[in-house]
């Protein structure tokens, strides 16, 4: 089995990019991607500790985008280069918003008296990428809350009083840059959302697809046997590749494991041939793209 969707405590997991290979290795996984949050920064310890234990490691990230509908995606992007100058632009800038956003959910948690400040949120955060997660260990540290569930559900979830909506790049740019990167770009957890239906997946898909879509993510620790069925045939339609992962992020979700979700997930291997074929097609593509004719 492979896990091609997990985070580290260079964005949001509670494992270091290192621990996450030996981790990956005790579950008897044969591959592993790091896909964090906006961020290539744990990428380096990832794949020297995955050379040095003979480890399946591939470079990812994951970034949020928005069409002109406001519709919101998370996409990942797997075999990126983690070096790459665009990604990394896109990075910092990714990152300017998402600070401005924290200083946002602050200052209205403040306003409703609750005495928590960003230093106190900053200890809660090993790497560069402070988010929501923080937020909620902060406030359970604070005594504040008593569970990182009670913290979204009262406090910084959506509809919450001291929730603030992300500033993010579209999702034609998200799919651009992890091309320019030498990635594929995939759907994450396409059935995210409460609301979605099989008819709005599809449709959305064909969307992405003109984007430059490469895949879906079918097998996902919260979809359901239906859901799974359902993108698999939608990959199938649409000519997308497919993939899967747990979205491990450590203790931060105690029941949720890495590769087998909460039990029942099983990512095929037989998902990462087309996958690297895909690659290797797009890098000969741009290379004769930049030959002169």
């Amino acid at each position: 089995m492979i896990d091609l969707h997990c985070h580290s405590t260079a964005s949001d997991g509670s494992c270091s990019p290192g621990e996450l290979i030996t981790l990956a290795k005790n579950s008897s996984l044969s591959a592993i991607a790091l896909t964090d949050h906006d961020t290539t920064a744990g990428l380096p310890e990832f794949l020297h500790t995955a050379k040095e234990q003979n480890m399946d490691a591939i470079a990812g990230i994951e970034l949020a985008g928005r069409n002109q509908n406001q519709q919101s995606f998370h996409i990942l992007g797997l075999f990126i280069q983690p070096d790459h100058p665009e990604l990394l632009a896109l990075t910092r800038q990714i990152l300017c918003w998402r600070n401005e956003r924290n200083r946002s959910i602050i200052a209205k948690m403040n306003q409703l008296g609750l005495d928590i400040s960003l230093a106190e949120i900053e200890e809660c955060c090993e790497g560069e990428v402070l988010g929501r997660p923080h937020i909620a260990k902060a406030l359970i540290r604070k005594k504040i809350c008593r569970t990182i569930k009670q913290a979204f559900d009262k406090i910084i979830g959506r509809g919450c009083d001291a929730y603030v909506s992300r500033q993010v790049p579209s999702s034609e740019e998200c799919i651009r840059v992890i091309h320019a990167a030498g990635g594929l770009a995939i759907w994450a957890h396409p059935y995210s959302s409460d609301s979605m239906t099989h008819v709005r997946c599809r449709e959305l898909a064909a969307q992405l697809k003109e984007q430059g879509l490469d895949g879906i993510e079918a097998y996902y620790s919260l979809h359901r046997h239906a859901q799974t069925t359902e993108a698999l045939k939608i990959a199938r339609d649409l000519q997308l590749l497919v993939t899967g992962g747990s979205d491990f992020h450590g203790t931060h979700f105690p029941k949720l494991n890495l590769g087998s979700g909460y039990g029942r997930l099983q990512v095929p291997d037989s998902l990462l041939l087309p996958l690297r074929q895909k690659v290797t097609f797009s890098a000969q593509q741009r290379l004769q793209n930049s030959l002169p004719a």
